[in-house]
């Protein structure tokens, strides 16, 4: 069963589907998600699919030791290491004024919680590429 990331807040729209165990999220262009905001490190962190459903959020930085400014998933902060994401759960990378907010989904269609209040995910118009191909030189680039 396919799982999803739907972007949220200014960014919304057609949710990207997870389709490798591991997705690299940040501001490098090589991540399989590009997000822009000033507060998401270049290699933010990892989405890491689970055997029989659920995910894994690693917050990783460049050098492994976590990003400047943290993930977060749904209010639980942290810098460096990992948590785990349920079906509906709010991921956030950088801070709340200058990052970027998804909605992990397991399946499309699936219920989900009341989304967030608007405050909860503020971002920057125009600031995150989603990639679709497996590799960075084939990347075909669709700005949300």
């Amino acid at each position: 069963m396919p799982s999803f990331l739907r972007p949220l807040g200014d960014n919304a729209g057609q949710p990207l589907t997870l389709r490798k165990r591991t997705t690299s999220l940040g501001r490098a262009e090589d991540n399989d998600v590009q997000a822009l905001p000033r507060s998401v490190s270049g290699y933010h962190a990892e989405v890491e699919l689970l055997d029989g459903g659920g995910a894994v959020l690693h917050d990783r930085g460049a050098d492994g030791s976590g990003s400047r400014f943290g993930s977060f998933v749904g209010d639980d902060h942290f810098t460096g290491g990992w948590r785990e994401v349920c079906h509906g759960d709010i991921i956030r990378l950088g801070t709340l004024q200058h990052g970027v907010a998804f909605r992990y989904e397991e399946s499309e269609g699936a219920p989900l919680p009341p989304p967030p209040r608007p405050e909860q995910f503020i971002t920057e118009p125009e600031t995150c590429l989603l990639y679709t191909s497996p590799s960075p030189r084939d990347k075909r680039q669709s700005r949300m």
